[in-house]
């Protein structure tokens, strides 16, 4: 399997200016990943300081998600 992010000709999208733009990206790239499940937990061990699309997850959600909360 391959991640769906693999070959993206620009990885700087995955690291997007605003939240809107993360989020559309997520739903784009991360959501039919097959990978999606994986990264995502990869994502949520790493801390508050992770930034960028990761997993189909936004930093803003990731610290909720790891706060107990939903993404």
């Amino acid at each position: 399997m391959r991640p769906a992010c693999k070959d993206v000709d620009d990885p700087e999208r995955f690291f997007p200016s605003s939240e809107a733009e993360a989020v559309s990206i997520a739903t784009v790239y991360c959501r039919p990943c097959p990978l999606r499940p994986g990264c995502r937990e990869w994502a949520l061990r790493q801390g508050d300081y992770l930034w960028g699309v990761w997993g189909g997850t936004t930093q803003a959600e990731r610290k909720r998600l790891r706060r107990g909360g939903v993404p």
